[in-house]
């Protein structure tokens, strides 16, 4: 082989270059190949190797099996706690449901919302749901109201929710929608007279008459006590601009029933729009007949019949007819004046009557003797040396089993005479529902309004 310093060549045997004594590299290479041609020197070298590859993909499988394990262990560990807030909240249904209703009643609105969307953020429970379609429609969000309840039917089938979806569906979106509901919850409950006439009078608005008349007729003949089916009946045709065909049915209803009170006022309720909107006067002298007749039937105070009938005639019903006790207070006719007998803040006082005075008026020196102050607030008052500047004051009037509390009065000069403390004017006689009975000197009181004191 040849030296890799001189390039001299040398024979095999030789370690060493015989002309510059390098040591020569192929007897090293040679003993190299020779060991690693040698089949033990292999396996000791392979061996580790083998081992150590093996160990390598054994912690790499490892490590990949456990990263995939990692995010289910995380989701089983945070599923726990999900569940147990679920299970909490459950718990809690009824009593907050319970606690909504108590605020609906209450009026409280928006605090029973956030009650009740506060556990449904996080757990789907159609009792609170129910309630809530009641707080929003209560809140007049029939929208919100409607798409809720949308949701929740398919949970809970009862016909009272599709009665209310039919409700809310003419409210937004029409007779058409709340057909199609108040068939279901008649289909559901077939006795329930309320979504029969429910279902009659928006077939109505949607032109479905035929049907509608038909329920209608057949809810009459049934039950011909029914004052809903009646009434109902009627206000289908009115609304649908047929309205003789709603006097109609109302006269039917008199007609069988002539002592119903109710079903008076029914026909004169009637008769009376009628007469408002046409302008018709024969319609409202007919109205205010049924409205008396319904009096007659069922006297009672305050009522919008004996109001309407004053309205229209311009003559009040009497006292009897309105269930109103009579006060008849007794007048004191002298010379050319009647004098009344009250009390002014709890104190006997006379007053002259005097319907032409347009106000109740006090003399100045009875302020005292009724502990009345005068205001600083002054009214323009005519007598008999001119206008005045009168000033105002306040006082409890009260007469027989009457009183007119902080009852304005004006404060006038002293020339009524000692033995009278003021006007008794048209303004209090008014209040009072008062009648002058001048041939028996009585003032005849029929007002429950102001009636304070039992009588006997």
């Amino acid at each position: 082989m040849n030296c890799a310093a001189c390039d001299a060549e040398n024979s095999a045997e030789r370690k060493n270059c015989w002309r510059c004594g390098t040591a020569l590299v192929a007897a090293v290479s040679g003993n190299i190949e020779a060991l690693q041609k040698s089949p033990g020197v292999r396996f000791r070298i392979a061996l580790p190797i083998g081992i150590l590859t093996l160990l390598l993909l054994l912690i790499g499988a490892y490590a990949r099996w456990h990263s995939s394990r990692a995010p289910e262990s995380t989701t089983e560990a945070a599923a726990e706690p999900d569940q147990q807030r679920i299970d909490q909240a459950l718990e809690r249904v009824p009593l907050v449901n319970a606690r909504a209703n108590d605020l609906l009643r209450a009026g409280k609105i928006d605090e029973a919302l956030k009650i009740i969307e506060e556990l449904l953020a996080v757990v789907d429970a159609p009792d609170l749901q129910e309630t809530k379609v009641h707080l929003l429609v209560k809140a007049e969000r029939h929208n919100e109201a409607y798409e809720l309840l949308q949701a929740l039917l398919p949970k809970r089938d009862a016909p009272h929710l599709h009665f209310i979806a039919g409700q809310l569906a003419q409210i937004t979106k029409g007779p058409g929608a709340a057909v199609v509901h108040f068939a279901e919850a008649v289909r559901q409950a077939p006795q329930n007279k309320v979504y029969q006439l429910a279902w009659a009078s928006a077939c109505f608005k949607a032109d479905v008459r035929d049907s509608a008349i038909a329920t209608f007729n057949k809810l009459v003949t049934d039950d011909p006590q029914c004052i809903q089916c009646w009434n109902d009946y009627a206000l289908a045709y009115y609304s649908s601009g047929d309205r003789n065909h709603a006097v109609n049915v109302f006269e039917q209803a008199v007609n069988r029933f002539p002592e119903n009170p109710t079903y008076q006022f029914g026909l004169a309720r009637i008769l009376d729009r009628y007469g408002l909107e046409t302008g018709d006067p024969n319609k409202l002298r007919e109205a205010a007949q049924h409205y008396r007749k319904s009096l007659e039937l069922n006297p009672r105070k305050g009522s919008m019949a004996a109001a309407r009938y004053y309205e229209i005639t311009h003559t009040r019903v009497s006292a009897e007819l309105e269930n109103i006790a009579v006060d008849e207070i007794e007048l004191e006719p002298r010379g050319g004046a009647i004098f009344v007998h009250l009390q002014i803040n709890g104190m006997p006082a006379r007053f002259v009557l005097d319907t032409g005075a347009s106000f109740t008026a006090i003399q100045q020196q009875s302020l005292d003797k009724f502990r009345i102050l005068a205001t600083s607030q002054r009214v323009p008052m005519q007598t008999a040396n001119g206008v005045i500047q009168a000033p105002v004051a306040s006082a409890d009037i009260q007469i027989g089993r009457h009183t007119l509390p902080r009852s304005v009065i004006i404060v006038i000069p002293d020339n009524l005479g000692n033995n009278v403390d003021g006007l008794f004017g048209l303004d209090s006689v008014r209040k009072l529902n008062g009648q002058i009975d001048s041939r028996r000197a009585r003032l005849i009181i029929q007002s429950d309004q102001t009636e304070t004191v039992a009588g006997p």
